[in-house]
């Protein structure tokens, strides 16, 4: 299933497509969810990925927009489109991550690169009342270029 929009529904995998916006509100993913390069989400307000969510190049990425996410395996979001759409954003924010966090080779805009810190600008403004992530294994953030990159309490 491709997400072009909001989806609030059911399904196994979900691919948001190049040059996409794409907002999981509610849904339910039982498998995968692949971010496709210059894609933009928006994942969170209660919404369920069954195993992973892994974006390659993405213009932006926002875990726990206005809500909680929660992983049931990994998320990694690795690489930077060198053309995008969209101004580029990646924010880690009140998301329960089962085993793996990996946030590698990224370039951000704006604001720039934020995994929680609940008085944390970025997510503070996706989702005000925001809890602290949860990263089950490991949580690495490594060779990431953005104006402020703040990794806050990861439990």
């Amino acid at each position: 299933m491709t997400c072009t929009g909001i989806f609030t529904g059911t399904a196994k995998d979900l691919v948001v497509p190049s040059s996409q916006v794409c907002t999981l509100s509610g849904a339910t993913i039982t498998h995968d969810v692949t971010v496709q390069p210059d894609a933009s989400l928006g994942a969170g307000a209660g919404t369920t990925i069954g195993h992973d969510l892994i974006a390659t190049k993405p213009a932006e990425l926002v875990a726990g927009y206005f809500g909680s996410l929660r992983v049931g395996h990994d998320l990694k979001i690795s690489g930077t489109d060198a053309t995008p759409s969209f101004p580029r954003v990646y924010a880690v924010c009140n998301t329960t991550i089962v085993h793996d966090l990996r946030i590698t080779g990224t370039t951000a805009d704006l604001i720039g690169l934020s995994v929680v810190d609940v008085a944390d600008v970025l997510c503070s403004f996706y989702d005000p009342g925001a809890e602290p992530d949860s990263v089950g294994h490991d949580a690495v953030v490594t060779g990431n270029s953005a104006p402020n990159i703040d990794v806050g309490k990861v439990s």
